[in-house]
């Protein structure tokens, strides 16, 4: 009888104080929320991206993004633009 009501004490203690306790618990609970919330905007970003890409492939090629890309990397444009670059 002593030995099971000590064995519950030390079960009890572990559970409080140990390494493993109840607030190391909600810890890992709030980190798989951050990562779950953080999971959620790169696959939205990744969702984007694949869009954009895929108006790039062969036979899909949109010119308006080709003409995009061009303006904005390698700063092409016609003869009387001017290209001004604002700050993100």
């Amino acid at each position: 009888m002593l030995s099971c009501l000590s064995l519950l004490v030390a079960i009890g203690w572990q559970g409080i104080y140990g390494p493993r306790n109840v607030e190391f618990r909600k810890k890992l609970v709030e980190k798989a929320a951050s990562a779950q919330a953080e999971l959620i905007t790169v696959s939205t970003e990744r969702k984007a991206l694949e869009q954009r890409v895929s108006l790039l492939r062969p036979g899909t090629i949109d010119a308006d993004m080709v003409d995009e890309i061009a303006r904005r990397d390698l700063n092409l444009g016609g003869k009387h633009e001017i290209i001004a670059h604002l700050p993100q």
